[in-house]
């Protein structure tokens, strides 16, 4: 990951910040690479003595074997219901995530939402896409030994 900090103080943070990751699929025995992405994100955060806040949207960017393994309808899969596609390596998706930690003592609880969006992206045709959007919420609760 590469973080470039915009401004920085103990309360407040602007960040661009650039992901460059190698996908995997795996199972018990079997591991196997099926593409890279790259996301680049602009990020605030706000810290203050027990909690923080952050939002960050970003873009992603995908190469071919990434987009193939997810989206790709080889023609010999065709069929009147699904037609064929071919991918191409580009923009695969805009992504918002929004999180707030709060920590109690030893713990730290940690609310997320994020949004993802295909809409633009070079995979949004594909027979394999039923929908361009989609929101997880989620919640974690850790406890910290340190």
């Amino acid at each position: 990951m590469l973080v470039l900090h915009f401004f920085k103080s103990p309360q407040f943070g602007l960040n661009l910040e650039a992901n460059y990751r190698q996908e995997f699929e795996t199972d018990v025995d079997y591991t196997a690479a099926i593409g890279i992405t790259q996301t680049t994100y602009i990020s605030m955060k706000i810290f203050q003595e027990s909690w923080s806040f952050e939002i960050s949207h970003g873009l992603t960017n995908a190469d071919k074997d990434f987009h193939d393994y997810y989206y790709e309808v080889k023609e010999q899969f065709a069929s009147t219901d699904r037609e064929a596609f071919e991918t191409k390596a580009g923009f695969s998706s805009r992504v918002t995530i929004i999180t707030l930690k709060k920590r109690f003592g030893d713990f730290l609880l940690f609310p997320i939402v994020r949004h993802e969006s295909l809409e633009g992206s070079v995979v949004q045709d594909s027979p394999l896409v039923k929908q361009t959007d989609y929101s997880f919420y989620g919640l974690g609760l850790f406890y910290l030994f340190i």
